[in-house]
């Protein structure tokens, strides 16, 4: 069985336009080598009712949110489309028993600090607001 992924390439400039956000997938689309698809449209959903939601409740008009909501979310989350980018060139997709086996040496080889401190930036988030 085969299952072609892909990601959203080029990023985004923006993902607002006038009164609407793309959020999820329509605004970055990634690969699913890091584990954070899903969990980085939950964020999205939290950022909206955050620098959205309640801003706009509040009195602050719909454009400077969405343009705040921007601002937080697109940096964050094109660098996470870029990290599973690459993660998905160590070789997420080697086949066969010889080849898996010299990538996954490969990789027990690789210093457990640096990797920590690789994806630490994706899993410390903390909700802007």
């Amino acid at each position: 069985m085969r299952h072609d992924v892909h990601d959203l390439a080029p990023h985004l400039g923006t993902y607002v336009h006038g009164r609407g956000a793309l959020v999820g997938d329509a605004a970055h689309a990634m690969l699913p080598t890091m584990g954070q698809g899903a969990h980085s449209s939950l964020e999205d959903g939290a950022c909206i009712g955050l620098l959205v939601g309640r801003p706009v409740r509040e009195g602050e008009s719909l454009e400077v949110a969405l343009g705040r909501f921007d601002a937080a979310r697109r940096p964050r989350t094109q660098k996470m489309v870029r990290r599973s980018r690459g993660a998905g060139r160590i070789g997420a997709d080697v086949e066969g028993r010889i080849r898996v086996a010299i990538r996954n040496t490969m990789m027990r080889m690789v210093p457990a600090g640096p990797a920590v401190t690789a994806g630490a930036s994706v899993l410390a988030w903390r909700a802007s607001h």
